[in-house]
């Protein structure tokens, strides 16, 4: 090969490698997926992972096809906090990149796999957690996103509570304590509200517990739902999740409560603190 023709063919070559990732390839599916491990969430849809090998030590990643809440927005926190449940540091996850490998900041846009093969782009819009942002040529998976996005929209999740259609005029405030393993749900109220059948869901976990028939909550009136062994609080309106109360139900990284009417109405969702 002539000197000529080589120095041709170099600097093609070297712009296909450097754009493509160099992460290890691993989780084989119909597309090419990248094992990586998560350093830290940066916020719900942003992260930075270590590549596996990788020319730079690290590397920021955008979650395509979705926008979730910046953190000083509403649901901003409840985004972060979730995510970071999913993407703990030192979590082994798999980047897939579609068309277009990065942005004009220089993050690469990639779906994000957890080992067992969900994507935790969707699981957000599953969650009421992000709305979606395609842009093309990234638009692989934009039926599959648009699909959940109705379905949270439908069911009234997160920042989609406060559609017309999800409005019921409960006046209740819910704390959860994830480390206590305490759910205080307060009538504020001036009427009573029968919360018989009603079902309280930890999110990150997809662990629900049914209020008992009789479960009623007169104005100021409060119930303490008891879980992780603990005894219920002296002079306090208690039930004990699932009727022992013994299990650890919150994830103490990081999750959010749920609580759902027997019509099948999100009345409240609330991240929990520590």
């Amino acid at each position: 090969m002539s000197k000529k023709l080589f120095s041709s063919i170099v600097p093609f070559v070297i712009v296909i490698v450097l754009a493509l990732p160099t992460f290890s390839e691993s989780l084989q599916s119909e597309y090419t997926r990248y094992q990586a491990t998560v350093v830290r969430v940066i916020d719900g849809d942003t992260l930075e992972v270590a590549s596996l090998p990788s020319i730079a030590p690290t590397e920021r990643v955008r979650l395509l096809g979705i926008d979730t809440p910046e953190k000083n927005d509403l649901y901003g926190t409840e985004a972060t906090l979730y995510t970071e449940s999913l993407l703990t540091v030192g979590s082994t996850i798999y980047i897939e990149i579609d068309v277009r490998a990065r942005d004009s900041f220089g993050r690469y846009l990639s779906y994000v796999f957890l080992p067992d093969g969900r994507m935790v782009n969707l699981m957000l819009v599953e969650a009421g957690l992000a709305k979606l942002y395609t842009e093309a040529p990234n638009v692989r998976y934009t039926d599959e996103f648009q699909d959940a996005l109705k379905t949270a929209q439908q069911t009234c999740r997160g920042i989609w509570s406060d559609l017309d259609h999800c409005k019921v005029g409960y006046e209740l405030t819910v704390e959860v304590q994830l480390e206590s393993e305490l759910v205080i749900i307060t009538n504020v109220g001036k009427h009573s509200v029968n919360m018989s059948g009603w079902t309280i869901r930890s999110v990150v976990g997809d662990q629900k517990d049914i209020l008992p028939a009789g479960t009623v909550l007169e104005p100021g009136e409060t119930l303490v739902v008891v879980s992780g062994g603990n005894p219920c609080p002296l002079n306090a309106k208690c039930h004990l999740w699932n009727g022992t109360g013994r299990s650890n139900i919150w994830n103490n990284s990081g999750d959010t409560a749920e609580l759902w009417d027997t019509q099948g109405r999100l009345v409240l969702s609330r991240v929990g603190v520590k």
